[in-house]
C-alpha cells in the first residue's frame, strides 16, 4: 500500500508542538505502508525530507498583506488561497496522478487546500482515499493567534474566520476519514456536521520514539518542571501566571518544593518568587526530568499539542495541567488543574503518596506505549470500512 502524507511545512525545520505532531505520525504511518511526502518549500523538491522520500514539492508559500485583503474582497479565505495556487494544484495533481497511492494523508487542514480543489481529478471509486488529521479546528482559532485592539483588524479577521469555517466544514465533507487530535475537536465537528459521526475519530498523539531502558528517578523528587521558550506567547503568560498566582500558594503548602523554569528567556524569572529558578536554556533536558516530581502546563491559548508534555510522559513524569494542555494527550497521568489551589492540591498529593506517585510515573511511560498502540487500531478500522 501507498501513502501520500502531504504538509503544509517541513517539520523537520525547527520543532514544536504542531511539528513535533507530524513527526511522530509520519513515523507511524511509515510502519503501515510504502510512504512518501509532499508539501510546501523548496526541501520537498530533494529526494529525502527527513528520512522519508518526498514526491515532490507544491511550491512556495509566503504571507502577504496586500493578498490578504485582495482574498477577502472576492469573498475566499486567505488562509486557504495561499496553499491554493494554480502551481500547487498543478503539481499536487501530478504528483497523485503518478504515483497510484491507496491513501492521501493530509495532515492539518492547510494542507489540504491544493488537494480539494483538483479532487475531481482523483476522488474517483477506484482512487484514493483520503484523511484529513485534523491538528484543531482551525476557524476557532483565528482570534487567538492574530489578537488586536485594532477594531478594523478584529473585523477583517471575523471575516477570515467566517470563510475558513466555510471552507473547513466542506473540506470535512468531502474527505473519507477525520481524525482529531483531542476529544473535544471530535465533539465539536460531530455537532456542526452530525451526519458524519461515523467517520470522525478522536486519534491521540502517537509519540515518535519511546525513551529506552529503565525508568530513572532521583531520591528526592523536589523540583516542580515547566519547559517552555518564552518567545511563543502562550508560554509567557503561563510563567507569568505561576509568577503571579502559582509560586506563592505552593510555597505556603509545600515549602520543600521549588518551580524550575527552562526554556529560552526564562532566566529572566530566576528568583521572582523565592522558590522559583529560572534556568534558561538548557543543552541537555535528560538531567532535568529524574528531580522533577511533576511537570506543569498552565497553557490556555496557543493551538496543537504541548510536545514537552508527552516529553514529560515518555519520561515516566505524571503532568498537572489544564484542560485545554491536554489536548491530544489521552493519559490517566495527565492531572488536570485550572486554578493554583486545584495546582497546588494536586502537587501535594503526588508528594504525599510516594508509592502513588511511583505508580503514577508507570501510568505515564505505559500512556506513551498505548497512544501508538490506539493508532494502530484505528488504523486498522479505517481500512476495514475503506474495504468494505
Amino acid at each position: 500500500m501507498k501513502i501520500l502524507a502531504v504538509l503544509c511545512q517541513d517539520p523537520f525545520t525547527h520543532i514544536d508542538g504542531g511539528t513535533y505532531g507530524i513527526r511522530a505520525t509520519l513515523h507511524q504511518l511509515s510502519d503501515k505502508g510504502d510512504l512518501y511526502v509532499a508539501g510546501y518549500g523548496e526541501s520537498f523538491n530533494h529526494s529525502m525530507v527527513g528520512g522519508f522520500r518526498s514526491a515532490g514539492s507544491l511550491g512556495e508559500v509566503h504571507n502577504s498583506r496586500l493578498e490578504f485583503l485582495k482574498a477577502l474582497a472576492v469573498g475566499r479565505s486567505y488562509s486557504v488561497e495561499k496553499y491554493s495556487s494554480r502551481e500547487a494544484k498543478t503539481r499536487f495533481a501530478e504528483i497523485v496522478a503518478k504515483g497510484n497511492y491507496s491513501v492521501l494523508w493530509f495532515d492539518k487542514l492547510l494542507a489540504t487546500p491544493a488537494g480539494y480543489y483538483t479532487r475531481e481529478k482523483w476522488q474517483m471509486p477506484a482512487g484514493p482515499r483520503s484523511v484529513l488529521r485534523a491538528h484543531n479546528i482551525e476557524h476557532r482559532l483565528i482570534h487567538a493567534r492574530f489578537a488586536s485592539n485594532n477594531p478594523l483588524v478584529n473585523y477583517l479577521l471575523h471575516v477570515e474566520a467566517e470563510r475558513l469555517k466555510k471552507y473547513e466544514l466542506k473540506v470535512i465533507e468531502f474527505v473519507d476519514q477525520v481524525f482529531t487530535l483531542s476529544s473535544k475537536d471530535c465533539e465539536m465537528l460531530t455537532e456542526m456536521r452530525p451526519n458524519l459521526t461515523s467517520r470522525v475519530d478522536f486519534l491521540p498523539l502517537p509519540v515518535k520514539e519511546t525513551q529506552g531502558g529503565e525508568v530513572r528517578f532521583d531520591d528526592k523528587r523536589e523540583t516542580i518542571l515547566f519547559v517552555g521558550d518564552c518567545r511563543w506567547r502562550p508560554n509567557l503568560l503561563a510563567i507569568e501566571w505561576i509568577v503571579e498566582k502559582l509560586a506563592d500558594a505552593l510555597l505556603e503548602a509545600c515549602p520543600d518544593l521549588r518551580i524550575r523554569l527552562v526554556g529560552r528567556g526564562t532566566d529572566q524569572f530566576e528568583k521572582a518568587r523565592p522558590n522559583i529558578e529560572g534556568a534558561g536554556f538548557v543543552d541537555d533536558m535528560e538531567g532535568e526530568y529524574p528531580p522533577a516530581l511533576c511537570t506543569i502546563a498552565p497553557i490556555r491559548t496557543g493551538s496543537g499539542m504541548n510536545a514537552k508534555v508527552i516529553e514529560s510522559l515518555q519520561h515516566g513524569i505524571p503532568v498537572v495541567g489544564t484542560q485545554f494542555a491536554r489536548r491530544g494527550i489521552d493519559s490517566d497521568a495527565f492531572l488536570e488543574a485550572e486554578s493554583a489551589a486545584e495546582f497546588v492540591q494536586r502537587i501535594a498529593a503526588l508528594r504525599d503518596d510516594p508509592a502513588g506517585l511511583r505508580a503514577l510515573s508507570l501510568t505515564a511511560r505505559e500512556s506513551a506505549l498505548e497512544a501508538g498502540r490506539r493508532f494502530d487500531e484505528i488504523w486498522h478500522a479505517f481500512r476495514r470500512r475503506m474495504n468494505s
